[in-house]
């Protein structure tokens, strides 16, 4: 009779015990492949769905190892690239922090430094937002004098050499703004003429060695030998290319640009701001 008293103590003990590790409350073991696959069986068998997610996408965030803001994009943008890659093959970028800790102890760990991360990324991004902004509201507004500087019979084709093909960009330019330009900044598209689809981007930056008078014309001949680029052979191999010239810029003496400097690599970075921005709020707050 004492010895079945005893079981009967024991027994919810144990129930409790085995409730309490399952789900996110059991361990990830990181020290190995095997081990970190054998945990995290053990908590996707037990755990919701949701769960799992979460902790996968805590495993990633404390994976990130080194966060520039720049053009990668601070902790945002390195979300995005692990986001693709199965948590085990980073194992060993967050091993140290992961190991030996249940899953709801990651997730709370990943939170924090993604807050902190983006409480410290936020007040950058704000200010490059604002000037950034200010720069394309402003090149907008000088919108009209670049309307002033005309492309006239743009054309592509290539030249045999001994050595393979060489793209040749021609066009006219003609000024009709008030002040003579000492250089002209351009970007250059491939387009194929049947969808329209733009094959290449580049950016085109001429010095005009005698100027460009107000009301003068002046033909422009790029040559371009070296491969990739105009030579690369989605665009070499096609029986026709159109080109397509666009003014960005242009300066009246050294560095005197006509109208504010704001690049399409701006306008990519500003649009790729916009998007960051409300997440990393989202981040410094804890969401």
């Amino acid at each position: 009779m004492k010895s079945m008293l005893k079981w009967l103590v024991v027994a919810p003990l144990m129930s409790v015990l085995a409730a309490c590790s399952s789900g996110l409350d059991q361990k990830i073991d990181a020290s190995s492949d095997a081990a970190f696959a054998s945990s995290l069986a053990n908590i996707r068998n037990s755990a919701k769905p949701e769960e799992v997610a979460a902790l996968e996408a805590a495993l990633r965030a404390l994976a990130v190892t080194d966060v520039s803001i720049g053009y990668e994009g601070g902790i945002v943008g390195a979300l995005e690239k692990l986001q693709a890659q199965p948590v085990a093959q980073l194992r060993d970028r967050f091993e140290a922090a992961a190991n030996g800790k249940a899953g709801r102890a990651i997730i709370a760990a990943a939170a924090k430094r993604k807050k902190e991360q983006a409480g410290r990324e936020l007040p950058l991004v704000e200010q490059e937002l604002a000037k950034l902004a200010k720069l394309g509201a402003e090149r907008e507004a000088g919108k009209d004098i670049l309307d002033k500087i005309e492309i006239q019979l743009p054309r592509f084709g290539y030249q045999p050499t001994p050595t393979g093909k060489l793209a040749m960009l021609e066009f006219k330019v003609a000024n009709n703004t008030d002040q003579k330009l000492t250089s002209l900044f351009l970007r250059g598209s491939a387009i194929d003429p049947g969808s329209q689809k733009v094959l290449f981007v580049d950016d085109i930056n001429y010095k005009l060695p005698t100027g460009l008078a107000p009301g003068e014309t002046k033909d422009i001949r790029l040559p371009y030998s070296q491969p990739g680029k105009w030579n690369a052979p989605d665009i070499a191999q096609r029986s026709e290319v159109e080109l397509g010239i666009e003014v960005v810029n242009a300066e009246t003496r050294p560095g005197a640009k006509l109208v504010a400097h704001f690049t399409h690599k701006d306008a990519e970075r500003l649009a790729q701001l916009e998007v960051q921005k409300p997440l990393l709020e989202a981040m410094a707050q804890g969401r």
